[in-house]
């Protein structure tokens, strides 16, 4: 955990960046945070439909040769890195940085068999798709009632 000096000379304003600060951060869970592979999450939206499972990850400014996917039996692993910024040259300043840099990995365990071989990867304009098909078992099927 982050501990803040309060000092009396800050300004409300101030506090208030501060205050917006902390809670601008996406919510992590100390379990998260402590992984030594994990720098950084990007973010994701998965989505599931009668077929498949559909995972969308925002990767900007990551090389797709930079990123692994992998599937072992429920649990689907995507593992990468974003390489830190360049370095500045010599007498300039940097004010901000707030595009996170270094190793990530999220781990997703699906709820439903999946059929591993059919599983496609696919990048464009920085977002990673990965389309986990859902095994034959798994999926609904309509059953017809036989009127006697």
């Amino acid at each position: 955990m982050t501990y803040m000096r309060l000092t009396p000379s800050r300004t409300p304003a101030s506090l208030e960046e501060e205050v917006n600060r902390l809670f601008s951060r996406p919510f992590r869970p100390a379990i998260l945070a402590a992984r030594p592979t994990a720098a950084w999450l990007p973010p994701v939206n998965v989505h599931e439909s009668p077929e498949a499972y559909t995972v969308e990850m925002d990767l900007p400014g990551v090389n797709p040769k930079d990123v692994k996917v992998r599937l072992i039996e429920d649990r689907l692993t995507i593992q990468g890195e974003r390489p830190a910024p360049a370095e500045q040259p010599e007498g300039s300043r940097t004010h901000r940085i707030e595009r996170p840099s270094g190793k990530f990995e999220r781990v997703f365990t699906l709820p439903a068999p999946v059929e591993a071989g059919a599983v496609k990867a696919a990048y464009k304009d920085g977002v990673l798709e990965v389309r986990v098909p859902k095994a034959p078992a798994a999926r609904p099927q309509d059953i017809e009632i036989e009127v006697r």
